[in-house]
């Protein structure tokens, strides 16, 4: 086992640089607390100007996590790097390094004013959390979460750079390892089902948080939760201006489907649909790629393959019964054009 040259004091100025490097690099306000446990209650619980809620949330963060953000604050637990140095020095470095880019990414997620397609599917997921909705427990389902997965692969792969730069033995004694996790986080970034995040978080927005919804909300749904007609949402210019692939998933969300009125689309609107809907149906095809390749390489176990791949089979059969029902009225209103000619 390697020499534990780390000490707890070396450990806080390590992560203290990082996290002033990454401030300069994106922009961002975050502070850092890289604290030992006495420290952690000591100095940042009871002296912190904390509600008792606030209080009673943040005493036990040491017991689960390695690290966590909130409100602006990067918080390392030492003790669990030290507790992992024991066992495996290597990898206690490299889960501390994945561990302060891990919470940055958070900070760089909550401060990013882009609509892209990540940042939509934060929102959604926090007004989930906020709600609620037991579909989207966080205390259970943690590591499902966008943003998370989000946080994991730039973690692993700013750890893996670090090493590389810093501590090239580690990094080839951890290559492997890394690999495999950033293999793992990739194929969960790459197989995330956003339309179902969007069919939880649109009954939640259309009651108690509607009015709180994102900017680029407003070109899919009315001020009073219903959505908007295909036409005003093809009008829209805003609509040009987002990642095309939130308009795939919230127009190819089962909520949004389920409440198009067939009858009354122009040609028009359904084409635009139908090329919408096929874009989808591209996305589910390449994340059953990816799911192949991850089990080819055994980057992912059987019964995860067979649970991911279901799901992802229900989301392309839902998408091809719209295909077909569109390409019905889509006859149908070429039949009935060359009928009034």
């Amino acid at each position: 086992m390697k020499e534990n040259k780390y000490s707890v004091k070396e450990l806080k100025k390590i992560t203290n640089q990082i996290v002033e490097e990454q401030k300069q690099e994106h922009g961002i306000e975050v502070n850092a607390f890289p604290v030992t446990l006495i420290e952690y209650y000591t100095d940042y619980v009871f002296k912190g100007k904390f509600s008792l809620q606030r209080v009673l949330n943040n005493f036990h963060y040491p017991y689960k996590l390695m690290g966590v953000y909130s409100n602006g604050n990067i918080i390392i637990f030492l003790n669990k790097t030290e507790s992992v140095k024991k066992v495996d020095f290597s990898k206690g470095i490299l889960e501390f390094l994945n561990t302060v880019y891990h919470e940055l990414r958070h900070g760089i997620q909550k401060q990013d004013p882009s609509i892209s397609y990540e940042r939509y599917v934060f929102f959604l997921e926090r007004y989930l959390r906020a709600a609620r909705v037991k579909e989207f427990d966080y205390s259970t389902m943690h590591d499902e979460f966008l943003a998370e997965i989000d946080a994991d692969l730039y973690g692993i792969r700013n750890a893996s750079e670090y090493l590389q730069k810093w501590e090239p033995e580690i990094y080839e004694e951890k290559k492997d390892y890394i690999d495999r996790l950033e293999k793992k986080y990739l194929l969960n970034y790459n197989t995330y089902d956003a339309s179902r995040t969007y069919d939880l978080a649109v009954t939640v927005m259309r009651n108690k948080y509607k009015k709180e919804g994102a900017s680029c909300e407003t070109i899919f749904m009315n001020e009073d939760g219903t959505f908007k007609s295909i036409q005003s949402i093809l009008d829209d210019p805003i609509l040009y201006t987002v990642d095309e692939k939130i308009v795939a998933f919230v127009m190819s969300s089962r909520t949004f489907l389920r409440e198009i009125d067939f009858t009354e689309l122009s040609y028009k609107d359904l084409k635009a649909l139908n090329k919408i809907l096929n874009y989808t149906k591209t996305i589910y095809n390449n994340q059953l790629n990816h799911l192949e390749e991850a089990l080819k390489n055994k980057t992912i176990g059987e019964h995860l393959y067979s649970t991911k791949k279901d799901n992802i089979i229900n989301n392309i059969n839902h998408i091809n019964y719209y295909i077909d029902k569109i390409n019905l009225y889509i006859g149908i209103s070429l039949y009935t054009g060359e009928k009034k000619k």
